[in-house]
């Protein structure tokens, strides 16, 4: 094997091959001296000249020396099956990944893997922008939407989407469709950012193909927004399917803030020949991200080092800025072998309300 071909290899494969060749001391090296060491192994050992006096016999035993070939395809040949294994199970592992991203029933209890009459999918009012999506589908459900959607479903992706109901009529089917939001396996819970409230909403979950055909799993019920600054709430229940476990409605706290604030307010700058105050309200938030691992291993997130505890553990407070940041953090083994990597996605989305002022009499 050329270097340039080790060079492609990864330094976790490159121990791995050192440490099957028998290379001591190959856990402490790094992957330029992994390389020069398996190069050097990969070199044929120079054949021993024979004297004058021998030439005639290699000569004339031409077949002999054609025998001396097969153990060194026999050596190549003895790795072509670690490597192509080696392969095949990390196109295993790749292809396993996709699949639980793709799975909407991943994780799902084993008495709902085949019972589609339990497949719910509700949908609630966090405040008059944001909506709560939460569902609990059967591994049942996903093979039927495999079986129909036949040789789409491996480019169809997991959505949610969502309707905006314009008229008043009584069936649950009518709407405008807003957006498809693509989403993921490994959750059973969607936020949905929705604008110029008061409107009234449903949403579907199923699988969208590159065509543009869409299966259905499971429907929502219908909720209405409040007016900005309202709050009223309407969330209705379905009629089909049973209605999920209820949440605490966060427009209650909200309706709690404003009456604390508005009990708090003054006359803005200069107003009724108030003296002008100096009132000022300021807030901010951080991301405080703490973890553990094995004592001795090296943690980075957003390609920082991170300094680990003698346990092994850490804790890093990050600046929560408005928008949405994405974490990556990866941590390598005291051996330097295996490495693992989680991403933290963590969004922000912060709203100034209009003031409340109350005027002063007297």
């Amino acid at each position: 094997m050329t270097v340039e071909k080790l060079q492609s290899y990864r330094k976790k494969d490159l121990a791995q091959m050192a440490r099957s060749q028998g290379v001591k001391g190959w856990h402490a090296m790094r992957k330029d001296e992994l390389i020069d060491v398996l190069a050097e192994e990969e070199k044929p050992t120079p054949k021993r000249t024979r004297s004058t006096k021998s030439s005639k016999k290699i000569s004339t035993s031409s077949t002999a020396t054609a025998t001396k070939a097969p153990p060194k395809s026999k050596k190549s040949s003895s790795t072509a099956p670690k490597q192509t294994r080696k392969q095949a199970k990390e196109l295993m592992e790749i292809r396993e990944r996709r699949e639980r991203s793709k799975n909407l029933a991943f994780g799902a209890k084993p008495d709902q893997q085949d019972n589609m009459s339990q497949d719910q999918l509700s949908l609630a009012v966090c405040d008059p922008f944001w909506l709560q999506a939460r569902w609990n589908l059967s591994a049942c459900g996903v093979r039927r939407a495999e079986v129909a959607l036949a040789q789409e479903w491996h480019n169809a992706k997991p959505v949610l989407r969502l309707y905006e109901i314009t008229s008043q009529g009584s069936t649950n089917h009518a709407g405008e469709l807003l957006k498809t939001i693509v989403i993921h396996g490994g959750v059973k819970t969607w936020y949905l950012e929705v604008k110029d409230p008061p409107k009234t909403y449903r949403v579907e979950i199923g699988y969208l193909t590159a065509a543009g055909k869409f299966f259905m799993l499971a429907r929502s019920n219908r909720v209405s927004t409040p007016r900005d600054g309202a709050g009223e709430v309407v969330n209705e229940q379905p009629s089909k399917e049973p209605a999920m476990t209820a949440q605490p409605k966060p427009s209650e706290v909200s309706e709690r803030i404003n009456r604390t604030l508005t009990a708090h307010r003054f006359l803005p700058l200069g107003i009724n020949g108030q003296r002008e105050r100096d009132f000022q309200f300021q807030l901010d938030a951080k991301l405080i991200v703490s973890g553990s691992t094995q004592p001795g291993s090296t943690v980075s997130l957003q390609n920082d080092c991170v300094d680990l505890r003698p346990d092994g553990s850490f804790t890093v407070t990050f600046p929560l800025e408005d928008g949405r940041q994405i974490i990556p953090a990866v941590a390598c083994s005291p051996d330097g072998v295996e490495k693992r990597t989680i991403v933290l996605a963590v969004e922000r989305n912060t709203k100034v309300m209009e003031p409340i002022i109350r005027e002063h009499h007297g």
